[in-house]
């Protein structure tokens, strides 16, 4: 990766690539973590193509390629005819915002209640995983709580300030899971959640 980072740093010295406005002043042309790479340039036709070519000398090379079911492209305030023609050299599908990234999704703004579903999808989910598992006794359950849910809970909250109907939302799914239920009611809980 070394190598291609090296390729791509170089297309500053191309006086026709176009960095991406934001980009300029840094002079940023990608970002590599692990096996992603993000591409950043001005949507027009010879930016994008010499980074397709840094990539096509890097795959000749080290013979890695890109999986172009896993590539996509973003475009902002680009002409359809450009767009057009860059999907045509690429083969990449075009991206919509927001994107995941690491299970989070990438945006600019303060997240909603829609944006965090995923998270509360992925709660309930591993909260009936557990549930299929047999009975849990309530120490098993509030260790679930605090090693498993809490530590997927502390990662969004790493990134994001997540909303506040979010955070209750899970608390109530976490008490649902500890007390469990008796018939369709809520057991009684033992002790106050403020002090689980």
């Amino acid at each position: 990766m070394e190598y291609l980072s090296r390729k791509l740093g170089m297309l500053q010295n191309d006086r026709f690539f176009m960095f991406h406005p934001k980009c300029r002043q840094l002079k940023i042309t990608h970002l590599i973590f692990v096996d992603d790479l993000l591409l950043f340039a001005k949507g027009d036709v010879y930016s994008v193509h010499k980074f397709f070519q840094c990539v096509k000398e890097f795959n000749d090379v080290s013979g890695l390629e890109a999986n172009p079911e896993k590539c996509s492209v973003f475009y902002g305030g680009v002409d359809d005819s450009v767009k057009s023609s860059i999907n045509n050299d690429l083969g990449f599908s075009e991206g919509v915002m927001p994107i995941k990234y690491l299970g989070v999704p990438l945006t600019t703004k303060k997240l909603s209640y829609m944006d965090c579903n995923p998270l509360l999808s992925k709660i309930t989910g591993q909260f009936q995983k557990w549930l299929n598992h047999g009975n849990l006794s309530y120490t098993g359950r509030l260790q679930i709580i605090k090693s498993v849910i809490l530590g997927v809970q502390i990662f969004w909250t790493s990134n994001y300030i997540l909303p506040a109907s979010v955070l209750q939302e899970m608390d109530g799914l976490c008490r649902r899971f500890l007390w469990g239920k008796s018939g369709q009611n809520l057991r009684i809980p033992l002790v106050a959640w403020e002090r689980v």
